[in-house]
């Protein structure tokens, strides 16, 4: 496991922190375009999809919603992003209730608040953040974002969702395993203490 100096966490070995970190601000960077400008998203990532009807009515969707604030990077949700890839990885499942729910998770750390959960994972290279942060943290954000095969897409709507403030990016990658890249992303508002 790395500890990096934003108090990112990604479990790989033989790899260096600055992939991590970049591939973190990478997709700061995407989901932040996508949830202040979804209309310049849809025409810079979703194009060819649309064009070729593969993207599940993303564009429509995007181009439909208005802008909201951008995310920041939260340190604890961060952890438990990197902590859920790993248990996803070793379990071998797609699964948000592995160990408790996302909000049970979240309290377990001392985060209180709203939280909402994104799941992905691909054999694909171009999926691999440790190698090539720039096309994983693209390739991973638009696979959520068509969400094909996801009923009433949930993850979508997680992304757009407007009262979100925060946002953990955890990713781990099994070469051995058969999807070998997963990603996870934990959103958040934090409640205000009471005064």
């Amino acid at each position: 496991m790395l500890q990096l100096g934003t108090g990112l966490k990604l479990f790989s070995q033989g790899h260096e922190p600055r992939a991590a970190t970049d591939f973190a601000q990478l997709v700061l960077s995407e989901v932040n375009l996508l949830r202040t400008n979804p209309k310049q998203y849809a025409m810079l990532r979703l194009k060819n999809e649309y064009i070729s009807k593969t993207d599940n009515g993303a564009w429509r969707y995007l181009n439909q919603i208005k802008a909201m604030d951008s995310l920041r990077i939260s340190n604890t949700l961060s952890e438990l992003a990197s902590s859920y890839a790993r248990l996803i990885s070793f379990r071998k499942t797609l699964s948000h209730n592995l160990d408790g729910t996302p909000l049970a998770r979240a309290k377990k750390v001392g985060y209180t608040g709203m939280v909402g959960q994104n799941l992905a994972a691909s054999s694909d290279d171009k999926f691999n953040a440790l190698l090539v942060p720039d096309s994983a943290a693209v390739g991973f954000v638009k696979m959520l974002v068509i969400d094909k095969g996801v009923p009433g897409e949930g993850h979508r709507h997680i992304l757009t969702e407007p009262r979100f403030t925060e946002i953990g990016i955890g990713f781990y990658r099994d070469a051995d395993d058969k999807l070998k890249n997963y990603f996870v992303q934990e959103f958040g508002h934090r409640f205000s203490s009471g005064k």
